[in-house]
């Protein structure tokens, strides 16, 4: 890891709905360190990887052995990509904690014991880490809404109606 600080691996969903949300950018005055996979961002057009690297996310390859690992993931659950699986084997092989929404992923992820979190918790932490106001939150969360990014509905409008009212996480 080469830091002392928390880090997490971030897979293109959680990137694309910060992106979407408008603060993609404002990860980079988080405490925490952000990496992707390098198989991620290649494949991404929206942030393209100007953009991702910008925001201050490092791009890491995984190793020749890590990458058997990523086809035997993909081999045995058709839906999960091979870009999920090397955010998945990355985390793992680090001790780092996997930032995605994609249930079939996080329902892996919990299984063999690598922590997982999704946009919301996110958007959460910066909140408490003043890198957005709770105003900026409930506006990024409502344009990621607006554009379709498959959030949970229920638990998104919570969060803005909390975020709108001034108040933090409960």
């Amino acid at each position: 890891m080469g830091s002392s600080r928390p880090e997490f691996v971030t897979d293109a969903n959680v990137l694309i709905d910060l992106h979407t949300g408008g603060v993609l950018a404002a990860v980079s005055r988080m405490p925490q360190g952000f990496c992707v996979p390098d198989v991620v961002v290649a494949e991404m057009d929206e942030p393209d990887e100007a953009t991702v690297v910008r925001a201050g996310f490092r791009q890491e390859s995984l190793p020749g052995e890590a990458v058997t690992v990523v086809m035997r993931l993909v081999g045995e659950d058709r839906h999960i990509s091979i870009q999920d699986a090397s955010g998945l084997v990355l985390a793992q092989r680090t001790g780092r904690v996997l930032l995605t929404g994609e249930k079939r992923l996080r329902e892996l992820a919990v299984r063999i014991g690598v922590k997982v979190h999704g946009t919301l918790w996110l958007l959460e932490q910066m909140v408490a880490a003043a890198v957005l106001t709770s105003r900026q939150a409930a506006d990024a969360l409502e344009r990621m809404l607006e554009c379709g990014r498959r959030l949970p509905e229920s638990e998104a409008r919570g969060h803005i109606e909390r975020w709108r009212a001034g108040r933090e996480a409960e």
